[in-house]
């Protein structure tokens, strides 16, 4: 083997493990920001859950304190408010007060599984960039081991002695 073909080799081997480091790299930096992107929509998803809480409870307060105003201007202007048009007036306005209140919690729990999914989603993302970069980096190296195999066998056949297909004869 010549001094240029054993070079040529050295190098064909050298710029594969480049690639397969390169490879490697970009699949980590991927993962990495997938991983970052994964975590910050499970953020997103317990502040929503936080957001809609809080929004339930101001519901709730306010609707409530209103509901106790009603009660009490019907109570100064002397109306009964435990029977009759009054009571089924506030019965009506608390049962209107709850459904907005159910609303407003089943939306935030809506909100949420989406973030969360969207998370597991960046997650699973995550994983696979970690996996397909080594798989390219495998890959990688297994199509230069068959080129170098190949080339190898080239280079045999060309220092191998040839036969002429005549015998020597004497004389």
């Amino acid at each position: 083997m010549t001094g240029f073909e054993t070079f040529a080799l050295a190098a064909a081997a050298g710029a594969t493990v480049l690639d397969t480091v390169q490879s490697i790299s970009d699949g980590q930096a991927r993962a990495r920001e997938a991983a970052s992107q994964a975590a910050f929509l499970q953020n997103q998803a317990t502040w929503q859950a936080q957001l809609a809480q809080s929004q339930e409870a101001q519901l709730r307060h306010s609707q409530s304190r209103q509901l106790a105003q009603m009660r009490a201007l019907l109570a100064s202007r002397g109306v009964d408010i435990a029977a009759g048009s009054p009571l089924l007036a506030q019965e009506q306005a608390g049962a209107d007060a709850e459904f907005q209140a159910l609303l407003l919690r089943s939306t935030g729990a809506d909100q949420t599984a989406i973030a969360q999914q969207q998370a597991h989603l960046a997650g699973m993302k995550a994983e696979s960039a970690q996996t397909s970069a080594l798989l390219g980096a495998g890959s990688s190296l297994l199509s230069t081991a068959h080129d170098l195999v190949g080339y190898g066998k080239k280079i045999e056949n060309l220092y191998r002695p040839r036969s002429t297909g005549t015998s020597p004869t004497a004389g």
